[in-house]
């Protein structure tokens, strides 16, 4: 390992191992998954990854990553209580799972984009329709935008994927370190 320290990664998703096939699903969070699970591995380290499913499932692929599932996340905290006192790293979370509190950091959320903003409307509509689909859509922005302020500001990192989320993070919270 030349020296360098890798730290245990528990990678926790949407979907990255189908549990019937029990081949990695195709898409953009699973690549991304592998490929840090892959790194880990030639630097030495372990990695867990915990997907959202009903189906229990626990798999060790060739790569040495080991593959569970949970149900809700009060069992997905308490999983992770125990992973991490057996062996401490890094949780990333793919998704606003859960806000981690001081004793669960620390923990990055890997954000891949923003979302559609709701600027579809469809051409036959009123202009009274369209300002009252407009207010109602600054406000669903807004609540958005504090939403994932707190999100984001409860994790020990972002790491973005997509430079949409953070230049719309520093122009909504220019006090805020987004570097």
């Amino acid at each position: 390992m030349n020296g360098e320290f890798f730290p245990t990664l528990y990678l926790v998703v949407g979907s990255f191992l189908d549990p019937k096939s029990r081949q990695i699903r195709l898409g953009g969070t699973e690549t991304y998954s592998a490929a840090l699970a892959n790194l880990a591995y030639r630097k030495g380290s372990r990695t867990w990854i915990l997907q959202n499913g009903q189906e229990p499932l626990q798999e060790i692929l060739p790569s040495g990553i080991t593959v569970e599932s949970w149900r809700d996340v009060t069992d997905l905290r308490r999983r992770l209580g125990v992973l991490r006192a057996q062996n401490p790293g890094i949780v990333l979370q793919y998704e606003y799972t859960f806000i981690p509190d001081a004793s669960e950091l620390p923990c990055m959320l890997v954000q891949h984009g923003v979302g559609s903003d709701g600027t579809a409307d469809s051409s036959n509509r009123s202009s009274a329709l369209l300002w009252l689909a407009d207010v109602r859509r600054r406000m669903l922005w807004l609540r958005t935008t504090l939403r994932e302020h707190r999100w984001c500001a409860a994790f020990s990192r972002v790491l973005c994927v997509d430079t949409n989320f953070i230049n719309q993070m520093r122009a909504n919270d220019p006090m805020s370190d987004w570097s």
